[in-house]
């Protein structure tokens, strides 16, 4: 329903929806006038919103559409990204450009005959460690692959059309429906004091984002994130290394599974690098600190898996420096539209890895 909502403003001068979730009727208003093209503010520049900005000037190129990012340039976390069957389909239909982008830097398992396994799944710890559970396949020949997360995104960058406003360093603090200064408009502030009045605000800022915490207000239960109780080690490490100290295996797919944690592992970047994730139960110990993402050691990552298998632990070896990312996740929100302003992506519905 909020995609709906969103091409329904690009298209239409009058729209009104029921949504279901919290049963009230909204009304979206769009200044079609031939003379004023229809504007819209997409908040935040990472995989969702870019990929708004060229669904909707694919659809209609009459829009004036500006991205506003918090961060100084274009950015993503040094991670993979797996899309499953659905959002394949889903992004074809979006645009096959996006299908075709996504296809340059997608990774699949390296050997012939594990094309369609989307994880082999094996003991991480105990006697049998390192063997072999299960192999999981995929579904009517889907082929699972990932892709290094900085390339996707630089490959739909590529896509944008010039026609498409990109401001740096807007981190927004206030959305505002029917503005006194402009009656129909929208008006969006940022923190460096200026503001923007546009028809419609679509928040793509991720799953911290200050748009969802504006559209339900501070005091809803569903505005802020909640830590899941589990935190991860994320790192790409060189394929080569990871064949020396493991086997030609993790060549593919892999799940390692242990008592209170599991390691994730994948190849990207055409086989050169493997994406590794090290997730681990906190043992209902809360996060306090205030950043997501907190320097970590090396000797404080084995600590966490001490007594694991002899892969698991060559594998973790291979992490230098590494990162202890909490992991949070959302409740449903009791609606994701205020008016002519919406969510979209991990700020509307993020869930852990």
């Amino acid at each position: 329903q909020k995609y709906g909502l969103i091409f329904a403003v690009a298209t239409q001068p009058f729209y009104d929806c029921r949504h279901t979730a919290c049963g009230t009727q909204h009304k979206v208003r769009a200044n079609m006038s031939s003379d004023q093209p229809l504007s819209i503010a997409i908040i935040g520049a990472g995989i969702a919103g870019v990929t708004l900005a060229i669904a909707l000037s694919g659809h209609n190129p009459n829009i004036h559409l500006t991205l506003f990012e918090s961060r100084l340039r274009f950015s993503e976390i040094s991670a993979g990204v797996g899309l499953g069957p659905n959002a394949v389909k889903a992004m074809d239909l979006i645009s096959p450009k996006i299908t075709e982008a996504y296809n340059t830097v997608k990774t699949a398992n390296l050997w012939p005959e594990k094309a369609e396994v989307l994880y082999d799944i094996r003991y991480g710890d105990g006697p049998k460690a390192g063997n072999m559970i299960s192999e999981m396949k995929s579904e009517k020949g889907f082929v699972p692959c990932s892709a290094s997360r900085a390339q996707f995104l630089a490959k739909l960058i590529d896509l944008l059309p010039e026609t498409v406003g990109v401001k740096f360093g807007k981190r927004v603090i206030d959305v505002e429906g029917d503005d006194e200064d402009e009656p129909g408009k929208t008006r969006v502030r940022f923190e460096d004091g200026t503001e923007v009045h546009v028809d419609a605000v679509i928040g793509c800022d991720g799953i911290r984002s200050a748009c969802r915490r504006i559209l339900l207000g501070e005091d809803d239960r569903g505005a802020n994130a909640v830590y899941s109780g589990k935190y991860a080690y994320r790192k790409v490490v060189d394929m080569s290394k990871a064949i020396q100290a493991v086997g030609p295996e993790v060549q593919n797919r892999q799940v390692y599974l242990g008592q209170g944690g599991h390691i994730l592992t994948c190849p990207i970047r055409n086989g050169k690098s493997l994406n590794m994730v090290a997730f681990k139960d906190a043992k209902g110990t809360p996060w306090k600190q205030r950043q997501w993402v907190i320097p970590s050691s090396r000797d404080m990552l084995l600590r966490d898996f001490k007594g694991w298998g002899e892969k698991s632990i060559k594998l973790l070896e291979l992490i230098e420096d590494p990162e202890k990312w909490a992991l949070f996740d959302l409740i449903p929100a009791r609606t994701y539209v205020k008016g002519n302003f919406c969510i979209l992506g991990d700020a509307a519905h993020a869930s852990t890895p």
